[in-house]
């Protein structure tokens, strides 16, 4: 029962719509199912990184040398960065190309391993609960809802026309840069 709870709150703190969410829908309502999917297990490999290194300890040089501002302002700037290439794209772009799915791992690896709620997360689990196989069962919780998330949101129906991308570009893209706002001004 402990580690169903941990599956139960792992799905759950991965649930609420966040920029990786975002990125993710934005991708899929462009045909665009494999770097959606990179994304996907980006943010699980991100979150298996915080997990180990939490376990083991790093959180508390973390914070004892007070890197959480340095770690919260490069994601702050992968959230600008991807929020304005996305309003670029509805400017600028003539063709919406497919991105390459290894530079969908990359940023959002960047953007989740940078992420302070992350951070944060596993390491107050594991000062709260240092049981490994708790901090397991909450991940698989993570990751289940992360590999499901991109079927999810497959079966929404998908826009044909280049303008229909561009806005799909410039909406996410305003949702992303206002994540960035709201970490700078109130997070």
């Amino acid at each position: 029962m402990h580690y169903l709870q941990g599956f139960i709150l792992g799905v759950s703190l991965a649930a609420p719509i966040g920029p990786v969410t975002i990125l993710m829908l934005d991708k899929i309502l462009k045909k665009d199912i494999k770097s959606a999917y990179a994304m996907s297990l980006s943010a699980i490999s991100g979150d298996f990184s915080w997990m180990i290194l939490s376990y083991f300890g790093i959180s508390v040089l973390i914070t004892r040398f007070d890197v959480m501002p340095f770690l919260r302002i490069i994601g702050i700037l992968i959230l600008f960065g991807l929020g304005f290439y996305n309003i670029y794209e509805y400017f600028f772009k003539k063709v919406i190309k497919r991105s390459k799915p290894k530079d969908c791992f990359i940023w959002v690896y960047l953007l989740t391993v940078t992420h302070p709620f992350t951070i944060l997360l596993w390491a107050g689990i594991f000062s709260l609960e240092p049981n490994i196989l708790y901090g397991l069962s909450m991940f698989i919780g993570v990751a289940a809802w992360f590999l499901t998330l991109p079927l999810l949101l497959n079966v929404l129906p998908k826009p044909q026309s280049l303008a229909s991308k561009k806005v799909i570009s410039l909406v996410s893209g305003i949702i992303i840069v206002l994540f960035a706002v709201y970490y700078v001004f109130i997070h």
